[in-house]
């Protein structure tokens, strides 16, 4: 539970309040005339309340599963359903689920097998929980009209127009389900003829369904007469991916293994809100909009596409030397025209020297293993026509004739037709071991990595109509260590003790931003405004030096008082 003052205590407080405020004011006033009538009434009368106590309480929750499984020589099927039902520690603030999920794999010919796995959830989130955040109401308050012990909430219990009873959440009428489903079918084929080749294709699909309804009847809403909205938002995707796959040992020495990739990805979502107030006829609530005198609707929608290219091989020999390479090339719509496009390259190798004939007859030593590698990496991090100029409504105009409307629009974000893929080059080198029959094995890892062209929104100065745009800019620098410990201390048919230690750092800075040294003194300058600093982390905290509060009776600079923070004068010359 939040500690929340005691009644004594908020009426120390409104004294504290009242000498912070006026340093003439008499600390020994009756803290009695500072309460407003509701709360002298309720003082008269002993009444007060805990507010926080009585908006949250103890919740159950309760959920209850059933499945079904079976086999045969070439099937495979499982079934199951599950139902949870949640109340939150907030009165009104529950929660029910409903899931479903069927996987079904079928061995059709003995090269040939297919799989199909699916599953669906509806939620529902409806009703809309108490004012958490009134819990700073005033004991002295009143949860009934009048200060009753019963009857109609109280709408503004303690007289402050700031906060209302925070149940009066419970009469609006709120609907919100969510409805979720996922397929995905898989094949995989065994090429003819060709040992160890294998071809896998894998389509899923995925919907999701969100209905938003809400109505707020002339009590809470007595401005407008009542307000309602109908909200619903659907989102599809898809993903089809065709993997070739080839495995084969020659030898008993030589082990091979390639992988190709062909993949596609497509993402579509609307969503359609209608709103309206003021309403001349209640009873229908959100189900009627057109009731409405005052109605406004809006709706947007946006698509985009993903494509990817991947070729990898590897190669062992003995047991003892790997070595793998990979290129890809992906593509995502969201970026500008001639950038849509980006290749990216990785590398290792690893030498299991425990396998070598100098270590074998090292009877201590279990594995001893050295690991190299580097790879490039790419961050899509730009949502749907992030690159484009948007344009959204701006208000309404009114003309000259007659006083007609119309609806402006402006620009409301810059385009950038240069944004690209942000890429992240990382090296690493790893040991493995394990010593005494694999009682103690670990690793040990050094990486360092470095993003470059970083995809950041950059803030711009006001004066140019926008405040901020998404530009590719800098390089950013991580280095670090892992290293884990584990050792197997006690193992014994009746009794195991494992001892495992972790450890590790890692650390970030910036190496450079745009290349600007507009003050030149040969030193790239920082970008404050984003607070980006060379040579620091990426969100470094910047702010002013503190070394405590001022205190009542400390000498406190012009435009202090007590209670704020003490800045540090680095320089002192009594200038912050």
């Amino acid at each position: 539970m939040i500690k929340v003052l005691s009644p004594e205590g908020y009426l120390q407080k409104l004294v504290d309040v009242q000498i912070a405020a006026n340093s003439n004011f008499d600390p020994n006033t009756d803290p009695y005339t500072l309460l407003n009538i509701t709360e002298q009434m309720n003082y008269d009368a002993g009444k007060t309340v805990n507010w926080l106590d009585r908006i949250i309480d103890q919740a159950s929750t309760q959920t209850y599963d059933a499945s079904v499984s079976g086999r045969t020589d070439k099937t495979n099927y499982f079934i199951s359903g599950s139902y949870t039902s949640q109340d939150g520690i907030l009165g009104n603030d529950n929660y029910e689920r409903f899931s479903a999920r069927m996987n079904l794999s079928n061995q059709i010919t003995d090269r040939f097998k297919i799989s199909v796995k699916t599953s669906v959830t509806h939620q529902d989130y409806s009703g809309v929980a108490a004012a958490y955040q009134n819990y700073g109401l005033s004991p002295y308050g009143s949860w009934f009209e009048g200060g009753a012990d019963s009857g109609e909430l109280e709408y503004w219990p303690m007289e402050d127009p700031y906060f209302k009873h925070p149940e009066l959440n419970f009469r609006i009428d709120d609907l919100d389900k969510r409805l979720a489903f996922w397929g995905l079918v898989s094949s995989e084929i065994k090429i003819p003829f060709v040992e160890g080749l294998k071809l896998t294709t894998n389509f899923s699909i995925s919907k999701n369904i969100n209905n938003r309804n809400q109505f707020t009847d002339n009590y809470l809403a007595t401005t407008s007469n009542g307000t309602a909205y109908k909200q619903t938002s659907e989102s599809h995707s898809w993903t089809f991916d065709n993997i070739l796959n080839y495995n084969r040992m020659f030898n008993g020495v030589h082990s091979v293994a390639a992988t190709f990739l062909v993949s596609r990805e497509y993402g579509q979502s609307y969503n359609v809100r209608g709103d309206a107030s003021n309403f001349f006829n209640q009873g229908l609530g959100y189900h009627d909009l057109g009731l409405g005198g005052t109605q406004l609707t809006n709706s947007a929608f946006s698509e985009g596409a993903q494509s990817a290219l991947m070729g990898r091989v590897n190669y062992a020999y003995d047991g003892r030397y790997a070595i793998t390479g990979t290129i890809r090339r992906d593509g995502f719509s969201a970026f500008s025209e001639d950038n849509k496009y980006a290749t990216f390259y990785s590398g290792a190798f690893s030498w299991t020297m425990s396998n070598e004939a100098f270590l074998k007859d090292v009877s201590w030593m279990d594995r001893l293993k050295l690991r190299l590698s580097y790879g490039e990496n790419g961050n899509q991090a730009v949502p749907r026509y992030g690159t484009l100029a948007r344009i959204s409504s701006a208000g309404e105009y009114v003309f000259n004739d007659g006083g007609s409307t119309s609806t402006g629009v402006a620009v409301s974000n810059m385009s950038n037709n240069t944004l690209a893929w942000e890429t992240t080059n990382t090296s690493n080198i790893g040991l493995d071991f394990g010593i005494f029959n694999d009682k103690l094995y670990g690793s040990v890892d050094v990486y360092k990595s470095q993003s470059e062209d970083l995809i950041l929104d950059r803030n711009l100065p006001r004066l140019t109509g926008f405040s901020s745009i998404r530009v590719n800019i800098g390089e950013l620098e991580n280095t670090g260590v892992e290293v884990a410990l584990n050792s197997r201390a006690i193992q014994t048919d009746d009794f195991s003790w494992n001892i495992g230690f972790i450890f590790d750092q890692s650390r970030n800075k910036i190496v450079s931003l745009v290349g600007s040294d507009n003050d030149g003194d040969g030193i790239e300058d920082d970008n404050i405004g984003s607070r980006w600093f060379i040579g620091k982390p990426l969100g470094a905290i910047y702010g002013y030096a503190i070394d405590g509060i001022h205190q009542t009776g400390d000498d406190i600079p012009s435009g202090y008082q007590p209670g704020d923070f003490r800045v540090v004068d680095y320089d002192g010359d009594g200038e912050l």
